[in-house]
C-alpha cells in the first residue's frame, strides 16, 4: 500500500477526531458513500477543487483548512490556522455555537 498524501493523512485524521471507528461508520455519519471516503483517503496527488469543496462541507470546516491539507496553499497563506486556537480548531459549526455559548454564559 502506499503512503497517504497530506489530504488522505488529513482525511485519516478527521475521521479519528471525531471518534469514528470505522471508514463505514465515518462515512454513513458524513452522508457520503465508505467509497468516496476511501478515495479521497488514497489520493496521491492534489485532490481536485469538486472534492475539496465536498470535504469541506463533509467535515463541516472551513475550505481553507481543506486547501490547506491539500496543499493548495500553505497554513501561513490561509490566515486561518494562526487565528483559531488549537484547542478549537477542528470543532464543528454546531461544537463552535455550543462553545460560545459555554463562554458566554451569565455575561
Amino acid at each position: 500500500m502506499s503512503p497517504m498524501s497530506h489530504f488522505g493523512s488529513w482525511v485519516q485524521a478527521q475521521i479519528d477526531l471525531r471518534g469514528y471507528g470505522s471508514v463505514k461508520e465515518a462515512a454513513h455519519a458524513l452522508g457520503i458513500y465508505p467509497s468516496v471516503l476511501r478515495q479521497w483517503m488514497s489520493i496521491v496527488r492534489r485532490p481536485s477543487h469538486g472534492v475539496v469543496r465536498r470535504a469541506a462541507d463533509a467535515f463541516d470546516v472551513h475550505i481553507q483548512e481543506v486547501l490547506v491539507a491539500a496543499d493548495y496553499m500553505t497554513e501561513e497563506e490561509s490566515g486561518l490556522v494562526d487565528a483559531v486556537p488549537a484547542s478549537v480548531r477542528h470543532f464543528t459549526i454546531g461544537q463552535m455555537l455550543e462553545e460560545i455559548g459555554r463562554r458566554t454564559e451569565g455575561r
